[in-house]
């Protein structure tokens, strides 16, 4: 790291390769301070360690966006005049380990050709990791393929895939299974649920189904942008014997739907043998987000030991109909946290709702519980019951009504301005 108090105009390849890992970090600014050459030939080993390494395409994009240097206005008008400056692409620049270092937006645009694109199309995606080099990727097989791209060309987009448009995934062909598990690879960047319900639902209408094999290919979050009559296809057996899934994103009615098939998949309210209960528990606790109050006030005499963070994910509706007993056979074990996650906003909802009396029994140190079944929270009880009294009052006293104290108040005044002049 001394290295880099060292004037910039010192700096080489070897003091990036000194610096380890630290480079994927840096700005544009740290990068300016090299020269083209060492950059190239750094490029050349360090990007070939990163793609070995599978390093998240979040930060491979940051690299690429870092080193990547925009020309000026004039220079663009220039490139943009005289088409490619740099070197025309081919497949063996693509092959290149510091490919595609040197090009701008611009550049790549002009040295790259559809054919070139479409007879290297899986080196390209494999290397290209920047959003605007992948849009150009997409435009040029749009191209020469203005209908749309067969499943050996969808199989190998990889993350390119992810900045296509609904028109575009719309005429791509998803029937097997294969394809669906390279588009659904989580390493390759999120799906927008647009676009994820686009490509589910192209492989549905293939005369596929939401069995075992889609749903650990799809999993949790992309099963969220289906719809609740797509959902409610899948069967027990399938949810059974499938990875647990992630549903935490998905809507109210999506995971009440996906809670109704795992029930049936993972039957718990029929035995009261703790290690089966157990069991089944851990199976439907994912899907518990979905499930009804009934459900949820069985389960609190079962001693599971819910945690927090899967007490917290249950319908809020639920949870604010839950009494303090229901919470304590819920939590069981885990009931102490209930006072890290006290404001948690469904907690602290939760809490406003309960006695303060019976909260302190609890030995958590809860506060702000009512003070009365009549009242609200503690902190505010005082004000609501001054307010109580003060309409009673006013309404037992026809007498002494608003107009009533205004001359009441002024009779006051004049008696005392009276005997002060007396």
């Amino acid at each position: 790291m001394s290295l880099l108090f060292r004037a910039t105009s010192n700096w080489n390849q070897k003091t990036l390769d000194d610096l380890g890992i630290l480079p994927l970090y840096f700005s544009q600014s740290f990068w300016g301070a090299f020269k083209q050459s060492d950059l190239a030939k750094f490029f050349k080993t360090f990007l070939k360690f990163l793609r070995g390494q599978n390093t998240a395409k979040p930060q491979l994009k940051k690299l690429f966006k870092a080193i990547i240097i925009t020309p000026t206005r004039a220079k663009r008008a220039v490139f943009q005049a005289s088409e490619c400056t740099t070197d025309n692409i081919t497949s063996v620049s693509i092959s290149d380990d510091a490919f595609p270092f040197g090009y701008d937006v611009t550049q790549f645009g002009n040295c790259l050709s559809s054919t070139v694109v479409l007879e290297n199309l899986a080196s390209l995606c494999d290397k290209i990791d920047n959003s605007d080099f992948q849009r150009i990727i997409l435009d040029k097989l749009k191209e020469i393929l203005p209908n749309g791209l067969s499943e050996d060309k969808v199989q190998v987009l990889k993350s390119v895939s992810r900045n296509a448009t609904e028109d575009e995934i719309s005429k791509w062909n998803i029937t097997k299974p294969d394809t669906l598990a390279a588009l659904m690879d989580a390493n390759d960047g999120e799906w927008s649920a647009a676009q994820s319900k686009l490509i589910i639902t192209k492989y549905l209408s293939a005369n596929n189904n939401l069995t075992t094999t889609e749903l650990n290919l799809v999993k949790g979050p992309n099963l969220c942008s289906l719809n609740v009559s797509t959902l409610s296809s899948i069967l027990p057996e399938s949810i059974r014997e499938s990875s647990a899934l992630d549903v935490s994103t998905c809507s109210s009615e999506n995971k009440k739907a996906l809670f109704t098939i795992a029930n049936k998949a993972f039957p718990m309210l029929s035995t009261r043998n703790q290690s089966t209960v157990l069991s089944a528990f851990q199976l439907i606790e994912t899907y518990l987000g979905g499930a009804d109050l009934g459900y949820i006030r069985n389960l609190s005499s079962y001693n599971v030991s819910m945690s927090l963070a899967t007490f917290i994910s249950l319908d809020s509706s639920v949870i604010l109909s839950l009494s303090i007993a229901d919470v304590v056979g819920l939590l069981g074990n885990n009931l102490q946290d209930l006072k890290t996650f006290e404001n948690q906003t469904v907690v602290r909802s939760w809490i406003s709702q309960q006695l303060q009396s019976e909260l302190d029994k609890l030995n958590l140190t809860l506060t702000g519980g009512k003070l009365t079944a009549d009242t609200t929270t503690a902190a505010t009880s005082t004000t609501v019951t001054t307010k109580a009294t003060t309409v009673k009052t006013t309404a037992g006293s026809p007498g002494i009504g608003p107009s009533g104290w205004t001359v009441f108040f002024s009779i006051l005044i004049l008696n005392l301005i009276y005997h002060h002049q007396g």
